[in-house]
């Protein structure tokens, strides 16, 4: 690896195809860069796993506005799901990919790249076990418990105070500005704040990561009576800042691993 770049998302969905691809030639830029390598060499090729690209035509339209940017990287560009460049980043053999980051999706993906999917239409309609969906259960528990609709189990004190910080609010009415001018990463990054909460012994935010493994585990479940006969000696790969939240929150890999197991032997 001659160099690794962090930045902005990529996903078209929200941004739109030229503004992906610009944000993406600036990453390959800022790469280039970091490698001491001129930002006009020409590439043998780029591949790229994106999120938001979902379908064939998903991938062909961000190819052809990739190569008609006007800025010549390469003259061979391959672009598929996230869910593919997560799989092969760890084999080159068939397996599912659960991703819990900011959103979430699962795909079994076969050999020939052929795949079945399970979830990955945002957070309007799914997302469930992502950064956005463990942010938005703590939050709703909160306000729900607050205003009396529905009293919560747990004391939500902490969660209240990390709401209140996270988005420098004076009252709850102030909750409309991040959520009619919704920023999804900046609203999903309030996870990692949820997982400290939980590791120090929050009952709240134990419970909901407790829900988001059970999800990871479900995703899983949904996805197998898709999949070929060969998959147990396949591979489960479970990607994402979400998946590590809850990794720490349960302590350790075997925990996540018990809930993934109990799903395969129950299948």
């Amino acid at each position: 690896m001659l160099s690794r770049i962090v930045g902005p998302h990529v996903n078209h969905w929200f941004l739109g195809y030229p503004e992906a691809v610009r944000r993406t030639l600036n990453l390959i830029e800022q790469a280039l860069n970091k490698a001491n390598l001129p930002t006009d060499t020409k590439l043998a090729a780029v591949g790229l796993a994106l999120s938001g690209v979902d379908s064939e035509e998903n991938c062909r339209d961000f190819e052809e506005n990739f190569m008609k940017s006007g800025q010549i990287v390469t003259e061979n560009v391959l672009a598929r799901n996230d869910t593919f460049g997560t799989l092969y980043a760890a084999t080159d053999k068939a397996g599912i990919v659960v991703i819990a980051g900011t959103g979430s999706t699962c795909r079994y993906i076969r050999e020939d790249l052929s795949y079945e999917r399970i979830g990955g239409y945002g957070n309007m309609l799914g997302d469930e076990a992502s950064g956005f969906w463990i942010t938005h259960r703590c939050m709703k528990l909160y306000v729900d418990d607050d205003e009396g609709l529905v009293k919560c189990p747990y004391d939500t004190r902490a969660v209240r105070d990390a709401i209140f910080k996270h988005f420098s609010l004076r009252s709850n009415i102030d909750l409309l500005e991040p959520l009619y001018h919704f920023k999804k990463n900046e609203f999903s990054s309030l996870c990692k704040t949820f997982s400290e909460l939980a590791r120090n012994g929050d009952e709240l935010c134990k419970h909901v990561f407790r829900k988001a493994g059970y999800f990871v585990g479900a995703h899983v479940m949904a996805v197998l009576p898709k999949t070929d006969k060969q998959l147990l000696s396949d591979y489960l790969v479970c990607f994402g800042a979400a998946i590590r939240a809850l990794f720490q929150v349960l302590y350790s890999k075997q925990a996540l691993v018990f809930i993934v197991s109990s799903v395969l032997c129950a299948a």
